[in-house]
């Protein structure tokens, strides 16, 4: 996952389940990262609680 001060922003909130994770696209590659389910750069994106 993204380490402790990497830049990102939120794509899919989850607003109406406080209890979901939410998507985050990083502005840099990340380990274990992904493309969101489609809507961002392979690699850039996490589901982070």
């Amino acid at each position: 996952g993204p380490s402790y001060g990497c830049r990102g922003k939120v794509l899919l909130p989850f607003e109406e389940n406080s209890s979901s994770k939410i998507g985050v696209r990083f502005d840099k590659p990340i380990s274990e990262g992904n493309n969101l389910g489609g809507i961002c750069e392979e690699g850039h994106g996490f589901f982070c609680n």
